[in-house]
């Protein structure tokens, strides 16, 4: 009753007519931030978000955190009114992050809330709030191609999660690599920001004149060896994995200097998760032709065939693994 009677009072503080449930002369321009700021403490409990998905949250956040515009600046100062709409959309956030997006919203409410989610995702918000944001996108877009497509002619949108990929904070880095690696399921975002229209080596030109996707391939590179954080370097690997089908992108892969090192080191260290990851790029990259696979052999055979692949905590990933170093076995010696 609770989440229905909060959902109600949102819809008559919008509404531009007299209703029975909430007379207009006992709201104030306050009202949406007090009924933001309900939503936000309540939802700090995990146990309540499905109810308040069920009783009509979703659409009362939206309605408060509507007026949200990306790239707009947070007001330094003034009336608490007027964080209401970023309260809201942090409350949002909450329910996407724990709920299955197809479940909780519908074809047009999944769209909706990208944009205000987004918002909450700019460096002049606390980091909580952005991490939160991030990992609420993160399940958005793992929801379906559709969705996101739509990410993908977000280009405002995509500028402030690449910022965020570059942030001190360990937690904003990695939500925001793994929303990007989650996109990265989809072509059209790949060809609008990771795939150059032709091949160029980048090893000769100076940085500042170096083309911006192949440096975001270079990004995910360096990334995965960072090793360190293994959900980190676990995401570029698997961002790498998800460009890999495209052979311009493995040309400029191949054509970093340090990508062989880095590699061999991922498959130097004893944890199978990114073993796992960095044989099936390698196998990935080796089945494009003679030249990719020469490439594979030079710098990686050596390594593969050292590899002692166990877990005793995961059989079944050590068997995939091994599968994948057979199979670029194979592609190498044929």
């Amino acid at each position: 009753e609770f989440f229905s009677f909060l959902s109600n009072a949102v819809n008559c503080m919008k509404s531009t007519q007299e209703n029975s449930f909430l007379s207009k002369k006992m709201l104030s321009k306050y009202s949406p931030y007090y009924a933001a700021s309900l939503y936000y403490a309540v939802l700090k409990d995990t146990e309540v978000r499905g109810m308040a998905a069920q009783n009509g949250a979703i659409k009362a956040l939206l309605t408060l955190s509507k007026d949200l515009v990306i790239g707009e600046h947070m007001p330094s100062s003034g009336p608490g009114c007027l964080e209401a709409p970023y309260i809201a959309a942090h409350a949002l956030s909450l329910i996407a992050i724990s709920l299955n997006p197809l479940v909780c919203f519908n074809d047009q409410t999944i769209i909706q809330a990208i944009q205000p989610l987004v918002c909450i995702c700019d460096f002049e918000q606390n980091n909580l709030r952005r991490f939160e944001a991030l990992l609420a996108l993160t399940n958005i877009a793992s929801a379906n191609d559709y969705v996101r497509s739509h990410f993908a002619q977000m280009e405002k949108s995509f500028q402030i999660i690449e910022s965020a990929i570059f942030d001190e904070n360990a937690l904003v880095k990695r939500a925001a690599l793994e929303l990007t690696t989650n996109l990265l399921m989809n072509q059209l975002f790949v060809e609008r920001y990771f795939m150059p229209t032709e091949f160029k080596s980048q090893r000769t030109i100076c940085i500042e004149d170096r083309d911006q996707k192949a440096e975001r391939i270079r990004l995910y590179v360096l990334l995965a060896a960072e090793y360190e954080d293994v959900q980190l370097s676990s995401a570029a690997l698997v961002g790498l994995s998800f460009m890999s089908p495209y052979p311009i992108i493995c040309q400029y892969i191949m054509d970093i200097e340090c990508f062989p090192a880095i590699i061999n080191e991922v498959l130097s260290t004893n944890i199978i998760e990114l073993i796992y990851r960095a044989l099936f790029l390698i196998k990935n990259i080796a089945n494009h032709g003679v030249g990719y696979a020469e490439f594979i052999k030079i710098n990686f055979q050596p390594k593969i065939l050292q590899l002692d692949i166990k877990s005793e905590t995961n059989e079944e990933l050590a068997e995939k693994t091994n599968g994948y170093r057979n199979e670029i076995n194979i592609i190498l010696d044929s």
